[in-house]
């Protein structure tokens, strides 16, 4: 019996992907609109997210171009399918991002219920978002620092390269495991430089 859904050999475990950078405001609804027009225009292959315009349309960098498609797909707003024989997967609207932007739910995502389902997605299943999954279903501290939190997501991905969770001779590199504890960190808790009252 297998000790988590990290263990099971259904799911496939992803690291990175993010590019450091963590999910943030309106990334979701414009991943989301994006793939909705290419979808109308006929654009089965959706590359959106790969051709030159990409940075353009979005707004952003290259990497942030990468890390918005990553927690897009991450949180079910989109799905990635892979085919045979094809080198990408193919891109298309998902569950979740049909139901809040697609049907007008919450395109704004105003309600603080749309948030925790977006958390839920990332959280509830180890996919592309592992270490979120890791943190909010195994890592049982009270209080904890990014370095406690990186020795203990270290020593599990040591037992997941040793039960070939990771792939044949994988191991998951301390660099990788520090950048994905930092982005996780910054998604929930944003660092300011001098925090101040507000009656300062």
């Amino acid at each position: 019996m297998s000790r988590s859904l990290l263990d099971s050999s259904d799911s496939r475990l992803q690291f990175a992907g993010h590019e450091t950078f963590p999910l943030r405001y309106g990334w979701l609804k414009k991943a989301y609109d994006a793939v909705t027009t290419a979808q109308q225009n006929n654009d089965l292959n959706c590359t959106v997210f790969n051709d030159d315009a990409a940075i353009a349309s979005f707004g952003v960098g290259r990497n942030m171009v990468i890390s918005i498609k990553h927690w897009a797909i991450a949180s079910d707003v989109l799905s990635a399918e892979d085919r045979p024989g094809e080198r990408a997967a193919r891109i298309s609207t998902g569950k979740l991002g049909d139901l809040l932007f697609g049907d007008s739910l919450d395109p704004y995502l105003e309600h603080p219920g749309s948030l925790w389902l977006l958390h839920w997605m990332l959280a509830g299943k180890p996919g592309r978002a592992t270490v979120w999954h890791w943190a909010f279903n195994e890592f049982h501290e009270p209080t904890f620092d990014r370095e406690l939190m990186r020795r203990r997501l270290q020593r599990r991905c040591e037992e997941l390269s040793e039960a070939g969770r990771l792939g044949k001779d994988r191991t998951i590199s301390d660099v990788t495991i520090r950048r994905d504890v930092e982005c996780l960190v910054r998604t929930y808790f944003a660092l300011t430089g001098g925090a101040r009252r507000p009656s300062e």
